[in-house]
């Protein structure tokens, strides 16, 4: 009796989990037939989330280009805590994206680009910075040099001003009859062909009957004329030339002077006023020396001395002293150069006018006879 009921109990037992595993197994195949139902766009989305929260994890505590939070260019302390995207990464994935072009040689080749990119940028700014300093520079010499080219023309004008109206005051004094000798030089210098004065004597004489005061006021107004008349050329070297002979005689009336006090005094002159290695009894054969040469065998002759005193032959006082007498006699050679290359030109323009003025003098003259009185009677 009790076997059958335990019988009964395992029988009933068998039949409940029979009835229960077959429940079980329906709502397995209820499930089973729910999740074939599930789309393939669902499976992708879980396992792009797999993947992405795997491939973040890596690329958030990774290294990138190398650096670290110690050091790094951009002064970021959290460098290698980055940010990353999950979201976006699922959606790639998703999209069918290769994990190679999303993994972590991906991403360090991208920031490596970025970094580039921003070296690129850095360095256009250098340039830029660079090449606006240039300009800068540039632009502060070109104000410079147009500071110095407007200094310079506006010295040039002073210079002009300044010329001119020491001709116009040589001008009146001429006029009024109280010319000084400077504006006897300027007038022959600056004079027109037509204007020029072709009885004017050589500028090498204007130095005869001046006294030592006029001469020292005439070598001042020869040195303002130097400075003023610069532009052309043959001017310079005239008034270049005119100081060094006027120097010379100022010497020679200053030495003169000092023999002719000497004289009064009852001294002895002999030694007054001669350069040292120069004695008085030699001083006229230099003279007679440099007697009817032309100026390019004075230069000739001034480049062999300079020659001879550098090699230190001969009497170095004395080369010296026939060295300063020659220049001087140089300089009055090319005053009297110039001062015939302005009569040939003057005379080159006016001789035609004059030969044009004395023919029609000359046909008016032999009118009025042919018209005169005492010829019209004698035809009557």
């Amino acid at each position: 009796m009790g076997s059958d009921k335990k019988r009964k109990k395992k029988t009933t037992k068998h039949k409940k989990h029979k009835k229960s595993k077959h429940a079980s197994s329906s709502d397995s195949s209820s499930d089973s037939g729910s999740s074939d139902s599930e789309t393939s766009m669902d499976r992708r989305r879980r396992v792009a989330e797999k993947k992405a929260r795997k491939l973040g994890k890596k690329l958030k505590t990774a290294d990138i280009a190398g650096y670290t939070n110690e050091e790094n260019p951009f002064g970021d302390t959290n460098l290698t805590e980055r940010f990353v995207w999950h979201k976006k990464l699922e959606k790639q994935i998703s999209s069918g994206v290769s994990m190679k072009d999303l993994g972590l040689r991906a991403e360090k080749q991208k920031q490596e680009q970025r970094l580039g990119e921003i070296e690129r940028v850095k360095k256009r700014r250098i340039d830029r910075e660079e090449e606006k300093e240039q300009m800068e520079k540039d632009m502060e010499l070109l104000n410079r040099e147009r500071a110095v080219a407007e200094a310079v023309e506006l010295e040039k004008k002073e210079e002009e001003f300044h010329l001119k109206q020491a001709k116009e005051r040589s001008t009146i004094r001429l006029r009024d009859g109280r010319g000084k000798p400077i504006d006897i030089l300027s007038m022959n210098l600056n004079a027109e062909p037509e204007d020029f004065d072709l009885n004017s004597e050589d500028p090498i004489y204007i130095f005869a009957g001046l006294s030592l005061k006029e001469m020292k006021n005439l070598k001042q107004d020869i040195r303002m004329h130097m400075e003023l008349e610069t532009e052309n050329e043959q001017h310079r070297e005239f008034w270049e030339a005119m100081l060094i002979v006027c120097e010379a005689e100022e010497a020679e009336a200053t030495q003169q002077e000092a023999r002719d006090k000497a004289r009064l005094r009852g001294e002895d002159t002999s030694s007054i006023g001669y350069e040292a290695g120069l004695h008085a009894s030699v001083d006229d054969d230099i003279k007679a020396m440099f007697q009817g040469k032309v100026f390019a065998e004075l230069l000739e002759m001034e480049e062999g001395i300079d020659e001879m005193i550098l090699n230190g032959d001969g009497e170095v006082e004395y080369w010296d002293a026939v060295l300063k007498r020659l220049k001087v006699n140089k300089s009055r050679v090319r005053l009297t150069d110039i001062h015939r290359q302005l009569w040939q030109r003057a005379l080159a323009v006016q001789a035609p006018k004059q030969k044009q003025a004395l023919e029609e003098a000359a046909k008016k003259r032999a009118e009025e006879r042919f018209t005169s009185p005492e010829d019209a009677e004698a035809g009557d």
